[in-house]
């Protein structure tokens, strides 16, 4: 995560927590950084207990937007709609002094809606005639 997640209201009272992620492109080839935003009770515990520095799996969708600038152009903007995060570090206090802990399993959202990953030979009809080896 690159800075601390602020939780905030809609007008309409649902909870939200935008935050930004950065993805290394591998060796010396740098970073690239994407916007998140997450809802509710996930966005409650992200602020809770994730912050700057910490690691974080997000798994989502695009999300795309616009928005008109001061100047009347047209800004257009990507984020992830995050559906599914996994700690993999949390952010603790001790002795007024911030340090950083192993992940707590029970601070997952309970019954996150997790992507099922699809079989690749659903698509295929193989038997083990068509293998070569």
């Amino acid at each position: 995560m690159t800075k601390d997640p602020e939780l905030k209201q809609t007008q309409k009272g649902k909870f939200f927590c935008s935050f930004s992620i950065a993805v290394n492109k591998g060796y010396k080839q740098g970073a690239d950084f994407f916007n998140c935003i997450v809802w509710e009770k996930q966005a409650e515990n992200l602020c809770k207990y994730q912050g700057k520095g910490n690691l974080i799996l997000v798994e989502g969708t695009l999300q795309n937007r616009s928005y008109n600038d001061k100047n009347g152009n047209e800004q257009r903007i990507t984020d992830i709609s995050a559906q599914y995060i996994e700690y993999l570090g949390s952010k603790t206090q001790e002795d007024s002094e911030e340090r950083y802990s192993e992940p707590n399993p029970y601070d997952f959202v309970e019954n996150a809606p997790r992507p099922k990953k699809k079989d690749i030979t659903e698509d295929y009809d193989v038997n083990n005639d068509d293998i070569p080896f």
